[in-house]
């Protein structure tokens, strides 16, 4: 073996090393997701996403004037694992920690109605930060939002 090529095998197996999951250190965080029903129908915002409402009247969600909460639920999401999430109206998908660090996580959300695909995308979040996802016009007399504060 040329000295070349015993480099690029070191440097080969030591990709592979670094790229291998740890399965005793799956790293965890602990979700609150908010389903809002978002409208024109008044001016209104339900008193448990009155800490949000700053976020909530920035766009893309400043088109609305009343945003209604209409389920929460907690989940706890263990890294590389998709939890089951099931709202109103049987919208059901699942939820997924894909990393954290620091503070900062890398989320995976899809939703499904109906053998509908909803929503299929992954964001980033910082803890205790919340973030919103606009599913769409899917439930009645609004837009479905998802609002999601992990820590």
């Amino acid at each position: 073996m040329t000295r070349m090529s015993a480099v690029s095998a070191i440097l080969c197996g030591a990709a592979f090393l670094t790229a291998a999951p740890s399965r005793a250190g799956a790293q965890q965080v602990r979700c609150e997701v908010h389903a809002i029903r978002a409208s024109n129908e008044g001016a209104e915002i339900s008193p448990q996403l009155e800490p949000y409402s700053v976020h909530l009247l920035r766009p893309p969600l400043a088109s609305f004037t009343s945003f209604v909460l209409i389920q929460t639920q907690t989940l706890t999401l263990t890294q590389g694992q998709a939890s089951p999430l099931r709202l109103q109206n049987g919208i059901a998908g699942e939820f997924q920690l894909d990393s954290s660090e620091d503070g900062r996580h890398v989320l995976g959300l899809s939703l499904r109605h109906e053998e509908r695909t909803l929503v299929n995308t992954r964001f980033r979040s910082t803890s205790g930060h919340p973030f919103f996802v606009v599913v769409g016009s899917v439930i009645p007399r609004g837009t479905l939002v998802l609002g999601f504060v992990c820590r």
